[in-house]
């Protein structure tokens, strides 16, 4: 697996391993499932569904959440939690990622 920091350096590997001039080295490099993170909806999501990468995780923006910190906040005269946590997700979903994983398997 090529596992990148983000969807951009994922999709950099697959274009340098593309390049390769040994044929054999690079279709064992381009076997392998190449994975980024961001998932912004018009670089890594489009990338997945044109198989150019087998999967990106999903971060949410975080603009709604740090509104609703501040507008409880102010209300509620209170400091906010000092950490809060969201919930990156899969895409495509783990579950997608299983069957097409099995299927490749039969």
């Amino acid at each position: 697996m090529i596992a990148c920091q983000n969807d951009d350096m994922a999709i950099g590997a697959r274009h340098a391993f593309e390049e390769l001039s040994d044929v054999k080295e690079r279709d064992a490099w381009l076997a392998l499932p190449i994975t980024g993170c961001d998932g912004v909806p018009k670089a890594g999501q489009t990338w997945v569904r044109q198989g150019r990468l087998n999967a990106t995780i999903f971060s949410p923006p975080l603009l709604g959440d740090a509104i609703m910190l501040l507008a409880t906040s102010r209300l509620k005269g209170t400091q906010p939690e000092e950490r809060t946590s969201v919930a990156p997700s899969s895409f495509p979903a783990l579950s997608e990622l299983k069957r097409k994983r099995g299927a490749a398997a039969e």
